[in-house]
């Protein structure tokens, strides 16, 4: 268990496009079986992202990571060619604390790390904060909406996207009943108005589980998700 210090920053996230075709990519490579058979907001081939309903934009979008080339050719996840500048760059941020492992703490670097992305810049910028701290919000920034988030360690676990929009749990079992009433009271950016209505998601969430499962490991926040203007 991490004794989570750092409670608000900026990361550099996927945009849901690029991770609807990602995950859509994923599933046809490794279980084609399973394309376009998830509930809730799960991509579909068939639907555009921009057309979904329900586009999330919380914190389980893959964040920007940092690199540091002593690890090429370990075996490690190593960025493309397109994002190297940046992941980069982000190890320098850490290293001079200025950002902890994905989240940035000035606007000014997080904006410099997008300019070093070769285009089509498919990622965006987002802050977020842990609700039981007290951070207060940037100026010039707006909520989209809050969830129960790992947040730090900056894994980004989130119990609403693993379950209703990015599930590689997918197999014969998908469907949870129980949780439709929540799919329905999420935002466009498939994230909760209000942190009561997240706090209540996750208890539910937490007792769809099996007695096993790994995400009954993580240590959720609830997490308020912010855009710039």
């Amino acid at each position: 268990m991490y004794d989570h210090p750092v409670t608000s920053g900026f990361l550099i996230e996927k945009t849901f496009g690029r991770m609807c075709r990602e995950y859509l990519a994923a599933i046809e490579r490794r279980s084609p079986h399973l394309l376009n058979r998830g509930v809730f907001s799960i991509p579909h081939t068939d639907v555009p992202p921009e057309q979904m309903p329900k586009q999330y934009r919380g914190l389980m979008r893959e964040p920007i990571e940092g690199w540091m080339e002593i690890f090429r050719g370990t075996g490690l996840v190593e960025p493309t060619e397109q994002e190297l500048e940046a992941s980069l760059f982000l190890t320098e941020l850490d290293e001079a604390n200025k950002a902890d492992s994905k989240v940035i703490f000035l606007l000014e670097d997080a904006q410099q790390l997008m300019q070093m992305i070769a285009p089509p810049i498919e990622r965006e910028i987002v802050w977020a904060r842990c609700m039981e701290a007290s951070d207060p919000p940037p100026p010039g920034t707006t909520v989209l909406g809050y969830e129960p988030s790992s947040f730090y360690p900056a894994e980004c676990h989130s119990a609403v996207a693993e379950c209703m929009f990015f599930a590689w749990w997918l197999c014969d079992n998908v469907d949870r009943p129980g949780l439709t009433g929540y799919h329905d009271e999420l935002n466009r950016w498939g994230l909760f108005d209000t942190p009561t209505e997240a706090e209540q998601y996750l208890e539910a969430y937490r007792d769809s589980l099996e007695p096993g499962a790994e995400e009954r490991e993580y240590n959720y926040h609830i997490v308020e998700v912010r855009m710039l203007a």
